[in-house]
């Protein structure tokens, strides 16, 4: 599952996933960057995320395309990669369940890598 865009989102705890705001927050609490964030806060993120399910070789996002969510793996995995000049991919990384990626939206306007599914996942972010 990974989050929609901001305004077309339903809190975590009330979309068709059925996730309840413990199984999220238990979640972030693994989550390198709400590492150190007091348990209210991990709450009050949990009510404003939301979730989409991308399948096995679905594109989520290319380098280039405007970045505007961080994501969190809530299972299945990810993998990140960056197009060659020759038009091949390079695998990057892969993000699995607890793992985030999409931080450098938080920074800046254009994503940097392209991030596809690897299984059928589903994620969410903020």
């Amino acid at each position: 599952m990974l989050c929609k865009a901001p305004g077309d989102r339903e809190p975590v705890s009330e979309n068709e996933h059925g996730w309840s705001t413990e199984e999220v927050i238990a979640l972030l609490h693994k989550v390198d960057l709400s590492e150190g964030l007091p348990h209210e806060d991990l709450e009050s993120i949990a009510s404003i995320i939301g979730g989409l399910t991308i399948e096995a070789g679905e594109l989520l996002f290319e380098e280039g395309d405007p970045g505007h969510d961080f994501y969190v793996v809530f299972n299945g995995a990810v993998e990140i990669s960056k197009a060659r000049p020759d038009g091949t991919a390079e695998r990057l990384a892969a993000r699995r369940k607890g793992d985030g990626f999409g931080e450098m939206a938080c920074s800046t306007t254009l994503r940097a890598p392209r991030v596809s599914g690897r299984s059928s996942k589903r994620s969410w972010s903020a």
